[in-house]
């Protein structure tokens, strides 16, 4: 199953490698001094004169995660669910339709969890859970017009499929007078208890500024709701908490033109 899941990975960039558009044959031939001396007023010709129709490169950010849904808590303590923040890193694909119109796709590593926190009469029980994924979103770009030809703004909305690789939980405990840890245990390993696949919506902007034709920076905030509930134990579906991801995450990457 996990090499089936790769090989979708990896069949998702190579369509936005080699079946992105085209360019014109005068594209890709003719340099900008030769429009410029034989057609003054226009760049080139062809689908796109400023840009390149297809651009892949790199990303990294901050991710803000937390859980949200169905919740337990103990009545006799007083329990809380607290965001964590990570970082995430991975690749990403822009193939542009249309001016209006761009396709956006990325494979990222990216770690969700959340901490739990119990507080009793006497210690304070502390649980931290994070969850490793593989995440492959894919949305499409609503392109705004900007007076400055080197800016381009965006908003997005698509779908998103994640995969776990690892769960790994934390647990410490404080003794509440002296705040004296007297317990610990790291590294605990919780993936059977969690499912596999996640998926959800994402919602986002971004900015991408232009440092040449084929060469531009991509700043980008991006929110992610989950709709799978992450939960795999006990066995008994019926039983089963219902709890999904949620996370905010802002980047920024380098992306080269073909």
């Amino acid at each position: 199953m996990e090499k089936c899941y790769l090989v979708l990975a990896f069949g998702f960039l190579y369509t936005f490698l080699f079946l992105s558009p085209e360019k014109s044959f005068s594209q890709k031939y003719h340099s900008k001094s030769y429009f410029k001396k034989n057609y003054p007023g226009y760049v080139s010709v062809g689908r796109k004169g400023l840009t390149s129709n297809f651009f892949f490169g790199v990303k990294g950010g901050l991710a803000y995660s937390d859980i949200t849904g169905t919740l337990l808590i103990q009545a006799e303590r007083q329990d809380s669910y607290n965001p964590v923040l990570f970082t995430t890193g991975g690749l990403v694909a822009i193939s542009n339709l249309s001016d209006l119109f761009s396709l956006k796709g990325e494979l990222n590593y990216l770690t969700r969890g959340s901490n739990y926190e119990s507080v009793g009469d006497w210690e304070t029980i502390i649980s931290n859970i994070y969850r490793e994924y593989i995440e492959m979103p894919v949305a499409l770009n609503i392109n705004f017009f900007s007076p400055l030809s080197t800016f381009k703004p965006a908003l997005y909305a698509g779908g998103s499929v994640s995969y776990l690789l690892s769960a790994k939980k934390t647990d410490i405990v404080y003794e509440n007078v002296d705040l004296i840890e007297y317990y610990r245990e790291e590294g605990i390993d919780v993936k059977e208890s969690f499912n596999t696949i996640d998926y959800g919506l994402v919602l986002g902007g971004s900015c991408n500024v232009f440092i040449k034709r084929n060469l531009m920076l991509i700043f980008d905030l991006k929110s992610y709701l989950g709709f799978a509930n992450i939960n795999k134990y006990p066995s008994e579906e019926a039983q089963q908490v219902f709890t999904r991801n949620i996370e905010m995450v802002f980047s920024t990457g380098i992306l080269f033109g073909n």
